[in-house]
């Protein structure tokens, strides 16, 4: 018995898993902001999804960046009372067993490169668009090699302003007072659309993907358009003969917990 989690800056995902290769059972829940408060819940998940089997490891995301060891958030904007703290040893509390944490992002690019749009890509680029914005690049199936972990979230786009401050789902709600799903003015969405091809613009001259996935709830409302999107960067970017292509993900709320158990199966050497 595995048990997979997704824990982001509004919700966290836990999930059983039989064989390592596909969910059973998840539950939802908000993400408590208090680590002590978070452990506490997580272990009544655990014992819920595993109805008393023996666990065997956990594995799954954080949403900020972790240090080398992958055993603690080095920062976090959305749960400021997780940074600096064990994180292995809080959920070693939760089941005696092995515990592999990555960022939230990484783990979403990992699921849709090996199980979603991605699928069959060497290399890919994903980027979420939802509380934050987050992201990472995956080739040959496997999250990329990095100093300290992919936030393209912060890249500046615009005078000192990065490309999260643009076009979250935070921002959206603290600047409109609504939720992106609310927002209906064609105007909005066309100039959201317009920052986030200034940030895949960037993605695409840095890592040199063969296919871009947007993801996260704000990046898959139906009035964003790929097809608008890639027509702006063939304009913008000229020095390439060929550009990736830009698909939505495919994976929904699942493609963190699924590239869990991608994650998970590298881990454990399967």
């Amino acid at each position: 018995m595995y048990i997979i989690f997704d824990i982001g800056g509004t919700y966290t995902r836990f999930a059983s898993s039989l064989d390592g290769a596909t969910i059973i059972d998840t539950k939802i829940e908000p993400t408590p902001q208090n680590l002590d408060e978070a452990v506490l819940l997580y272990k009544k998940l655990v014992t819920d999804l595993s109805h008393g089997q023996k666990i065997d490891a956990l594995a799954g995301g954080v949403p900020g960046p972790l240090n080398p060891e992958k055993t603690m958030l080095v920062n976090a904007p959305h749960l400021r009372n997780w940074i600096n703290k064990p994180l292995d040893q809080r959920f070693r509390r939760i089941a005696d067993c092995p515990v592999f944490f990555e960022n939230d992002s990484a783990l979403a690019a990992l699921g849709e490169g090996t199980k979603g749009a991605g699928t069959g890509y060497r290399v890919v680029a994903y980027i979420g668009v939802g509380t934050g914005v987050g992201g990472a690049r995956v080739v040959n199936q496997q999250i990329d090699v990095s100093s300290i972990g992919f936030e393209p979230g912060d890249m500046i786009i615009d005078e000192g302003n990065t490309l999260e401050s643009f076009i979250s789902g935070n921002t959206i709600k603290e600047k409109y007072g609504k939720k992106a799903s609310e927002m209906e003015n064609e105007t909005f969405w066309r100039d959201f659309e317009a920052k986030l091809t200034l940030g895949l613009n960037n993605v695409t001259v840095m890592w040199s993907p063969d296919i871009i996935v947007l993801g996260g709830g704000v990046g898959q409302c139906p009035q964003v358009s790929v097809d608008r999107i890639m027509l702006s960067m063939y304009r913008r970017l000229t020095i390439y003969p060929k550009l990736p292509r830009v698909l939505k993900a495919t994976l929904g709320d699942h493609a963190a917990l699924l590239g869990s158990l991608t994650y998970l199966s590298q881990k454990l050497g399967k």
